[in-house]
């Protein structure tokens, strides 16, 4: 039960770690603004390991 509670308290630390993007307090709608980050974000990454592994090219993609 212990490893459970501390592997899910890791991986919600990582997600917000890795969805967190530091805005200026004027934008409007910040929730559009961090979605569209994170969707570019996780196909940038997917991507470079990809190019790593050597399936494709990163400007081929």
């Amino acid at each position: 039960m212990g490893r459970k509670t501390i592997l899910l308290l890791l991986v919600g630390i990582f997600t917000a770690y890795y969805v967190y993007t530091p805005l200026p307090d004027n934008i409007e709608e910040p929730w559009k603004l961090t979605g569209f980050n994170l969707i570019l974000k996780t196909i940038l990454n997917v991507a470079l390991v990809g190019e790593l592994l050597g399936i494709n090219h990163f400007i081929t993609l």
